[in-house]
């Protein structure tokens, strides 16, 4: 039934003369209750300073006030005969090559990341498939690992007297040469990209979940094929997912520590979060350590600035993602692809899995002397607790 139009007015809870019998001084008086103050009013749409007062201490506790320290130091580096932070990378060979060993790291992490995880992002974002699941899962494991643990399982693992050789020297004999792997380059960006393909897999598999439906409707319906709509329809979507991704990677791996630490081996890869932590932990030379770490800062700043102008471009580009009137479903995947996919899950559970394996799997490994056998015990774990 159809409700009377003071019956409807009731229910929204709106009263005046037709829906109330009081007079008008009671109506303005019970308004002038329900009715916020002018002060609060004030307050909702002004905040107070004093809120922003205890932000402001904690960034510039927590960020402006060791970041104004690292330049002072620079520039008194300067005062005492120094070039000063460019003066100092551009006039020694040494390092200019160690800026350009950190960016020549940074990139090929970057890129073979990419690289792997654009195809995990298809599949978690588009497809339908077993596995699917675990597949979303191995993003986060990397993230919630100290980097010196995944160190660690990486030198099980290729290390000389690690799996890949042990299983070598069982297939070809105890006299096969080792495969060194450890203390170069390759082993840098195998660890970094470890640790960074899921973040490509998560951000951009988000992105692909996200695609408008009716825009790859309207390309099909204008006899477009599916290369021609993915390179004009859903890469220009995907692009700021992409570029997030990868703007993020470079950046972990170019302020990267305890990988290029440990797996580096020497002056020859190091980078300048190892040069300015061997400056001051060694050499205690608080001047060119600080003039490295403010280079590394301004680099990383203008990164993130190229990232945020990049991005809102794309934005304004593409609209309001968010009005479009629904989202694709995911498709089944039959036949060749379900095995591309169980290939791609099992070399991301291998790579994922194997250092991790390995730390547990030794952790139960105990050697009674230098030239005994390795044997199954718990005097590990039993000095541990």
């Amino acid at each position: 039934m159809h409700q009377a139009p003071k019956a409807r007015l009731a229910a929204f809870g709106i009263k005046n003369r037709l829906t109330s019998p009081k007079p008008d001084r009671l109506l303005v008086e019970e308004d002038r209750r329900n009715r916020p103050c002018l002060s609060m009013r004030r307050f909702a749409s002004r905040p107070s300073p004093l809120l922003l007062l205890w932000p402001a201490l904690f960034m510039g506790a927590a960020f402006f006030a060791p970041f104004i320290a690292v330049a002072v130091q620079a520039a008194a580096v300067r005062s005492a005969g120094e070039r000063g932070v460019f003066g100092e990378l551009a006039g020694s060979a040494y390092y200019r090559g160690l800026l350009l060993f950190t960016v020549k790291q940074a990139a090929l992490s970057t890129v073979f990341s990419a690289a792997l995880g654009l195809p995990g992002a298809y599949l978690t974002g588009r497809c339908r498939f077993p596995g699917r699941r675990i597949l979303k899962s191995l993003t986060t494991v990397p993230f919630v690992l100290p980097p010196i643990l995944a160190v660690l399982g990486f030198v099980l693992v290729f290390g000389n007297a690690g799996l890949i050789n042990g299983l070598r020297r069982l297939a070809a004999g105890a006299d096969a040469a080792p495969w060194k792997m450890l203390y170069s380059l390759r082993a840098v960006v195998t660890a970094h990209v470890f640790f960074n393909f899921p973040l490509t897999l998560r951000i951009v598999g988000d992105a692909f979940a996200l695609l408008p439906v009716n825009q790859e409707r309207a390309a099909a319906s204008l006899g477009a094929g599916r290369l021609r709509s993915f390179l004009a329809v859903d890469l220009p979507h995907l692009a700021p997912a992409i570029l997030t991704a990868s703007v993020l990677t470079f950046l972990y791996c170019f302020m990267s520590f305890a990988v290029v630490l440990v797996l580096g081996g020497g002056p020859k890869l190091t980078t300048l979060e190892v040069e300015i932590f061997r400056l001051i932990k060694y050499q205690l030379d608080f001047g060119r350590g600080s003039v490295l770490a403010l280079a590394g800062s301004i680099i990383a700043l203008f990164l993130l600035t190229s990232y945020a102008v990049s991005e809102g471009w794309f934005r304004r580009r593409l609209g309001d993602d968010a009005l479009s009137p629904g989202r694709r479903e995911l498709k089944a995947i039959r036949g060749f692809g379900r095995v591309l996919a169980a290939g791609y899950l099992g070399g991301a559970l291998v790579l994922v899995g194997a250092p991790l394996g390995a730390v547990v799997v030794n952790s139960f490994i105990a050697f009674e002397s230098r030239s005994a056998e390795a044997s199954l015990s718990l005097i590990h774990w039993i000095r541990l607790f």
